[in-house]
């Protein structure tokens, strides 16, 4: 049996050079997904198969912003597939053969519904977040998200869902923003719920306007569809910066694992789409 490709390019660099096999697997895998062309081109011009330095010193930063975003790209359709029930294999950003089969059987399942891959709008996400705010909208939020939850459960719509926002590091694509205004002051470690603690009110607020965008953008209930901010890292492997919103609900003692709370999340949207 053969080791995989990127630990034989590794194992060919001279050992005095530090070569991180992830930027290997990376680059290998943005070279493959070029076209032949540019892909023949790359590969004469630059030094990937004989002496690797850091990713920084092979590519320019322009290069380095196309790789993510082809990665990016990647990760959204892995995190499609994974969510319709075809398993793409890791959400890591690599087009690799598992993806390609996930996606072609993700692809002839919809079809064999009527339906695209995804909705025409590029909608395939919901993410949860709180704003770290009062009740009330903060002026952060209003820019940052596609929709507000307010003190009373009101849902403040702000932006058209297929309308780019930033609220999630690098996972923006694709992905609506609801935030709860709420968790002004609380801290994670020690636990402090602050001076707006989440409201049963919100919670369900959240999970009624989740299950009304499944319905509109055939987005199913999974892990990899309808998450939190806290699960993006563990379910998506896209790195955040610690964020812990929405790890702890009203009624529980502190903060618990993301995919376990979320899990609860996605229960109650269930429930609400069952209503519908």
């Amino acid at each position: 049996m053969h080791p995989p490709r990127n630990m034989r390019l590794a194992n060919s660099i001279p050992h005095h050079m530090a070569v991180d096999t992830k930027e290997l697997a990376l680059m290998d895998a943005i070279i493959r997904a070029m076209p032949r062309a540019q892909r023949q081109q790359t590969r004469s011009t630059r030094p990937l198969y004989h002496t690797l330095p850091p990713l920084r010193a092979v590519f320019s930063f322009q290069e380095r912003e196309n790789m993510t975003a082809v990665m990016n790209a990647v990760r959204a359709r892995q995190a499609r597939c994974a969510a319709l029930g075809f398993w793409p294999g890791p959400i890591d950003g690599i087009d690799g053969s598992r993806t390609r089969a996930a996606y072609a059987a993700a692809l002839a399942a919809q079809k064999a519904r009527g339906q695209p891959f995804q909705h025409s709008s590029g909608v395939t996400r919901i993410h949860w977040h709180w704003a770290v705010s009062g009740y009330a909208a903060s002026t952060e939020a209003i820019a940052a998200y596609h929709a507000l939850i307010l003190g009373d459960g009101e849902v403040r719509w702000l932006a058209d869902p297929a309308t780019p926002r930033s609220h999630t590091l690098n996972a923006n694509g694709g992905a609506v923003g609801l935030s709860i205004c709420a968790m002004a002051g609380a801290n994670e470690r020690p636990f402090v719920w602050g001076r707006a603690p989440l409201l049963p009110v919100q919670v369900s607020a959240l999970a009624r306007e989740t299950a009304r965008l499944c319905r509109i953008y055939d987005i199913p209930v999974s892990r990899w569809s309808t998450l939190s901010h806290a699960e993006i890292q563990p379910s998506l492997g896209v790195v955040q910066k610690n964020k812990w919103d929405i790890t702890v609900l009203p009624g529980m003692a502190g903060p618990a694992d993301p995919i376990s709370v979320g899990d609860r999340l996605r229960d109650l949207v269930s429930r609400e789409l069952s209503t519908l």
